[in-house]
């Protein structure tokens, strides 16, 4: 975010789990707890605010926290979820899973265990974000090229036409002129390759010596 500080929302209504949370925001100076003791307010919470990580108590009264993760996936495929459950069995865990967690901690959880998940939870999302945003600079960087290589093309056929326009237009007037002398078609078709290639060869030395440089090949006085 635009403080710098890294946003949790923990829905939680123990408070030996919210003053683990409050310690924790005391050594982690980067991270900012926000905190709701009941289901509807944190339901509030998530739907009007933004933050970089939602620590929710599987049980809240007569809600539950997996149900607020299930809100937080609709709207939310990214962002961390963990959840805190007591007396967890394997069954409880693959609810928590099954309903878009990324983790689950068991309650009471120890000072160090809620720091090293949000931690490691905080940087995966950074890690994703990153990415996602390379492969969407990428794949821009490829569409900027697919586009400029169909310009270049259209621009070098453009370019053909009109190089080859010209020499239909240049050889009609040609034609016209030999016609009237007295040639015959034969005879044009015969000298008109020649006759390009000395127009060419006038407009290199031509190129050549609008630069001020000198032909190869000639001697000047």
């Amino acid at each position: 975010m635009a403080d710098g500080l890294q946003h949790i929302l923990c829905v939680e209504d123990d408070w030996d789990a919210c003053e683990a949370c409050r310690t924790l925001e005391i050594l982690r100076r980067e991270l900012h707890f926000t905190f709701a003791d009941d289901f509807n307010l944190g339901l509030k919470l998530i739907r009007s605010g933004t933050f970089d990580l939602y620590l929710l108590d599987s049980k809240l009264g007569d809600h539950s926290g997996i149900d607020l993760c299930r809100e937080v996936r609709k709207t939310d495929a990214n962002t961390p979820v963990a959840v805190l459950i007591k007396d967890a069995g394997p069954q409880d865990r693959a609810v928590v899973i099954e309903a878009g967690a990324s983790a689950f901690l068991d309650k009471p959880a120890a000072l160090f265990q809620l720091e090293s998940t949000v931690i490691a939870l905080l940087r995966q999302a950074e890690t994703r974000s990153l990415n996602a945003r390379i492969a969407e600079i990428t794949a821009m960087r490829d569409s900027i090229n697919d586009r400029l290589s169909i310009l270049g093309a259209r621009l070098a056929a453009n370019t053909e036409r009109v190089i080859h326009a010209n020499e239909l237009m240049l050889k009609a007037h040609a034609f016209s002129a030999f016609v009237r002398c007295g040639g015959t078609r034969a005879n044009f078709e015969r000298l008109w390759p020649g006759v390009l290639g000395e127009l060419a060869t006038k407009a290199d030395l031509g190129a050549v010596q609008s630069r001020g440089d000198e032909p190869d090949g000639l001697l000047t006085g």
